[in-house]
Formats: structure tokens, C-alpha cells, sequence
């Protein structure tokens, strides 16, 4: 765990500063146009990654299937997309979307051909090989938005860190596999060869397919309502309020789940499962209320003055995030159990009465949309952890 712990460290630390660098080179519109295709790039992330990622850790196979399943649904998903950018462009009347879409949209192709490789080194427990892909692919992700900032390219910056960071990781991965793999037999465990095994595998996988795309739509539909009846630089301003709400957490909470899932498959799992939460809750907890006392402090000191009206709805949303270690956790042993289903079934409770949350809040304008996330983290932490102790 000290490998994923010093990764998220390190990344976070270079993601906070590359924020704070391109927060002062950028505009809040600048983030919001990008923020306004989230939805349409969330989908499609989760049709071409279709959950073979976490289905590999759980049942391992033949690597170069996963591989053809993945990149040939991100391809499709491109196209689809592609053909669509006009149509998203005119919706919202920003022309620039569209050449937006077009680039963004690759990295779908990219990280799909990264699935795989990912997933096997978790199986493999190889964190510190892991790790050290993900703060390379930062690091370089790092230099090139800044100096696309800098080089005055605007939005593009944006587009330009996501870009590089998949290049880097998915270099990154293939080398390894090679490096790997020279001079000896592949060590890869065969699910049996079948179609029918596979399609065990994808039983699992649509599953969190669907349990994705759900949480996406959800996710993002705050910017793609705020895009459409606010402008550009208030969604840039929730946006950021919101990032930075999550920021511990995505810290603490992925460092957690990613070395708790392999450790809970299995009858060791059942064993060793039992103090994960307070793990969680003993990471995150500090951080939370560090930001939460001197949020306008720290933001006005790392963004600047332009940033401030973000505060308030940072201090809002990190509410829900003292909740997010239980659903974490939750989720986890669920994955660990091989019960895809039961991610459908907390979905079936928690979406319908987020949705109504921010129903009732959407006319309270922001705000209004910032306490109805709160009221969705306290129901999922709720629904989780109750459909993980009755299933």
C-alpha cells in the first residue's frame, strides 16, 4: 500500500499544482467548456472499458481478448461521437465544442487500449510498477498543459493534458508487457479459451458497464445542466468547487480500493476486510477538515482572488465526502465477491433518489445542486454499505 499511497501523493501533488498553474494562465470558461462534454466522454469511457477492467482482476483470461473487446468499442464509440460533435456544438451554441469532442474523443481509444494492461499488473499486485506509470504519465501530462497554457492555446491545454497523460501510460504499459514477457513463457492464467468463459466474463462486466453509465449520467448531468442554463464560467467555477472537494478523496479512497480489491478475493479477503474503513476514514477525515476551515484561505492563496466564488460550494460538497469511505468499502467487497449484480441493485436506489434531490434543488440555482450532492453521498454510503451486509 506505501506504493499507491506515495503515487497518489505524488500525482495529486502535481495534478494540484498543474491546477493552480493553469487556474492562473486559464479562465473558469476555459474549464467549463471542457466540463460541458463530460457527460458525452464519461459515456463513452464506460461503453469501451464495458467493465473488463475490474472483471480481469477478478477472474483473469486471455489478456489479448480483453484487449480486441476494448479498443474495438472505443473505436465505435469514437465514430458515434465524432458524427454527434456538430449536433453537441449547436445545443449549446459554442461552435468550439465540437472541435473539442473530436479531440477529447480520442483518449477514449487510448485508455481503452490501456484497460488491460492496468488491470493485469492489480492482479499481479505489481503497485510499485503501477505507480510509477501513473506519476510518469503526470508528470509529462504536466509539462506539456503548462506549456500549452503558456504557448497561449487556451482550452486546448486542457485537451492537451488528458491527451498525453494516455500516450505516456499506454507506452508505459505496452513496454512492460514486452519487458515482461522477454525470454519466457506468458504467464497469463487462460480462462479456458471459450466462448462461452468469456461470456462469463462479460456477464460480469456489462454489469459494471451499466452501473457506470449510470453514475456518469448522474454525475454529470449538474454540468450539463448548469452548461446549458448558466454560462461557460460558472460551470468552470462549480466544476472546481467540486474537484477540489473530491481531491482527498480521490487521494485516499482509490489508494484504498485499489489494494483492498485483490486483497478481499478469496477466503483471505473474508479474513483481512474487516479494517478497511477505519483505514479509509483515518486517511481522509484530516485532510477534509484541513480544507474545510481555511477553504477561502487556501483558495485565494493557490487559485487567486478570481477563484473565490467557488468557495462556497466547495464548503458544501465536502460534507458528502466524510460519507464516501463506507460506500468505498462497500463497493469493493461486492467487486471482490464476483456479485456484479448487486452494483445494479444499488444503483436501482440510490439514482431515483438522487435524481429527486436534485429535482428539489435545481431551482435553488447552485447551491440548490450542492446540497443535492451531499444528499446523494449520504445515500450512497447508506445503500451501499446495507446492500453489501445483506448480499
Amino acid at each position: 500500500m506505501k506504493f499507491v499511497l506515495i503515487e497518489k501523493v505524488l500525482v495529486q501533488g502535481l495534478q494540484f499544482l498543474q491546477g493552480i498553474l493553469l487556474a492562473r494562465m486559464l479562465c473558469p470558461e476555459d474549464f467549463g467548456l471542457t466540463a460541458i462534454l463530460g457527460i458525452f466522454l464519461g459515456i463513452g469511457a464506460c461503453l469501451a472499458e464495458s467493465g473488463l477492467g475490474t472483471a480481469y482482476v477478478v477472474y483473469g483470461g486471455d489478456t489479448r481478448r480483453y484487449w480486441r473487446w476494448n479498443v474495438g468499442a472505443a473505436v465505435v464509440v469514437y465514430l458515434v461521437l465524432s458524427c454527434a460533435a456538430p449536433w453537441i456544438a449547436a445545443w449549446y451554441g459554442k461552435p468550439i465544442l465540437r472541435e473539442l469532442c473530436w479531440g477529447m474523443g480520442g483518449g477514449l481509444i487510448l485508455n481503452a487500449a490501456s484497460v488491460v494492461g492496468m488491470a493485469r499488473l492489480q492482479r499481479e499486485e505489481k503497485f510499485a510498477t503501477i505507480s510509477t506509470l501513473n506519476v510518469l504519465a503526470t508528470c509529462f501530462a504536466f509539462a506539456v498543459g503548462v506549456l500549452m497554457a503558456w504557448q497561449g492555446f487556451g482550452t486546448w491545454s486542457i485537451v492537451g493534458v488528458g491527451l498525453t497523460y494516455a500516450v505516456v501510460r499506454l507506452v508505459g504499459v505496452m513496454g512492460e508487457r514486452v519487458m515482461g514477457e522477454k525470454g519466457r513463457e506468458s504467464r497469463e492464467e487462460k480462462v479456458g479459451g471459450t466462448g462461452e468463459d468469456f461470456g462469463m466474463v462479460l456477464k460480469y462486466g456489462w454489469k459494471l458497464m451499466a452501473s457506470g453509465l449510470v453514475h456518469v449520467v448522474y454525475i454529470e448531468s449538474y454540468n450539463l445542466i448548469l452548461g446549458k442554463l448558466q454560462s461557460p464560467s460558472v460551470v468552470g467555477l462549480f466544476v472546481r468547487g467540486r474537484r477540489w472537494a473530491q481531491l482527498p478523496g480521490d487521494v485516499v479512497n482509490d489508494s484504498v480500493g485499489r489494494v483492498a480489491l485483490p486483497k478481499m478475493v478469496g477466503e483471505q479477503g473474508e479474513r483481512a476486510n474487516g479494517g478497511w474503513v477505519g483505514i479509509n476514514c483515518l486517511l481522509l477525515y484530516p485532510g477534509l477538515v484541513v480544507l474545510w476551515i481555511w477553504a477561502e484561505a487556501i483558495v485565494e492563496l493557490v487559485l487567486g482572488p478570481q477563484w473565490l466564488d467557488c468557495v462556497p460550494y466547495l464548503r458544501i460538497l465536502l460534507i458528502g465526502q466524510f460519507f464516501t469511505p463506507f460506500s468505498n468499502i462497500a463497493l469493493q467487497k461486492i467487486r471482490a465477491r464476483g456479485r456484479s449484480d448487486l452494483i445494479l441493485v444499488t444503483d436501482a436506489w440510490k439514482k431515483p433518489i438522487g435524481l429527486v434531490a436534485m429535482l428539489v434543488g435545481l431551482p435553488f440555482g447552485v447551491i440548490g445542486l450542492c446540497w443535492a450532492k451531499v444528499v446523494d453521498d449520504i445515500v450512497e454510503a447508506v445503500v451501499d454499505w446495507w446492500v453489501e451486509r445483506r448480499g
